[in-house]
């Protein structure tokens, strides 16, 4: 369990409501999902991700499925089709962003970098560290040195 978690499962409550009706169709051979119902999908992912659901170290395509409550093949379609990526870089790129934020605090600053990757919801250093660098151009090692030096010299 992180520091962030407790948020999550009480914002993501409202999810199983506002997405019922998508989960009323199961998948059918040869089944056209329309554009329209596909942009639905990705921006109840996207409202699910910005609800902090990154921050679950298990998060997966399931677990998505689960929480808005659309088949697992749709949330694929959209994240594919809408998203241009999967879902574990798209869940991955939101832990990155969440991970600089806490890279940037210096109430954070005694975290090790391992520590701060689990906070923010990857499960080991190396895809911690190469997502990072996929999304900031920079290691989250050098992330925070860079930000350390600058806040040293704003003071």
């Amino acid at each position: 369990m992180n520091l962030f978690s407790s948020e999550v499962n009480n914002d993501l409550d409202g999810f199983n409501k506002t997405t019922s009706l998508l989960a009323a169709s199961a998948k059918k051979d040869g089944e056209i999902v329309p554009e329209e119902v596909l942009v639905f999908v990705y921006d109840q992912i996207l409202e699910c991700l910005s609800q902090k659901a990154f921050l679950d170290a298990d998060l997966n395509i399931a677990r998505i499925s689960k929480l808005i409550n659309v088949p697992s093949y749709k949330i694929s379609l959209a994240v594919n089709r809408i998203g241009n990526q999967n879902i574990k870089e798209l869940i991955n790129r939101y832990r990155s962003e969440h991970a600089k934020v806490v890279l940037e605090d210096p109430n954070f600053w005694y975290y090790t970098i391992d520590a701060v990757g689990m906070e923010t919801g990857f499960n080991n250093r190396v895809s911690f560290i190469n997502s990072f660098k996929k999304v900031a151009g920079i290691t989250p090692h050098a992330f925070r040195v860079a930000i350390q030096e600058s806040q040293k010299i704003a003071s």
